[in-house]
């Protein structure tokens, strides 16, 4: 069992390293860390923290070290649990991403019609303002001849 202390500590760490020296950290882990931090991932993923992050990682980690995971019965059920999982937090994101596009887009079209409404309220105000003025100029020429 992880315990949830290390777990917060390592997602703190990870999250601090920029992607290509991620990349390379990963690449230079031996397989027993490697199976540890696959662990960590499960759990982040079932916290649903860093699913992006979290989904990064066990797919380098498991490309990278593919050869040495698949032919192991050790490491079978751990693997399936996140492929499942993985496959599941992404659905959600994918979901989330698709209901915020659609907030976003009606929002756009909110603002876009108030814009619209705005535009029109100040160009009738500016076409009232020239009608005055150059009906004070007429009156104000009339007066004088």
């Amino acid at each position: 069992q992880i315990n949830a202390e290390y777990g917060r500590y390592v997602l703190r760490i990870v999250r601090g390293v920029p992607r290509a020296q991620l990349d390379a950290a990963l690449l230079s882990l031996p397989l027993d860390h490697c199976v540890s931090l696959l662990r960590y991932v499960h759990r982040w993923l079932e916290l649903r923290a860093a699913v992006e992050l979290s989904t990064r990682i066990a797919v380098y980690v498991v490309r990278v070290n593919s050869a040495v995971l698949s032919r192991s019965a050790i490491h079978a059920p751990l693997l399936d649990k996140l492929a499942t999982l993985t496959r599941s937090r992404l659905r959600d994101y994918s979901n989330e991403i698709g209901f915020n596009e659609a907030a976003l887009t009606f929002v756009k079209r909110e603002l876009e019609a108030r814009a619209v409404r705005v535009y029109d309220d100040t160009n009738a105000k500016v076409l009232e303002l020239r009608r005055k003025a150059k009906a004070r100029e007429a009156r104000a020429s009339m007066i004088r001849n």
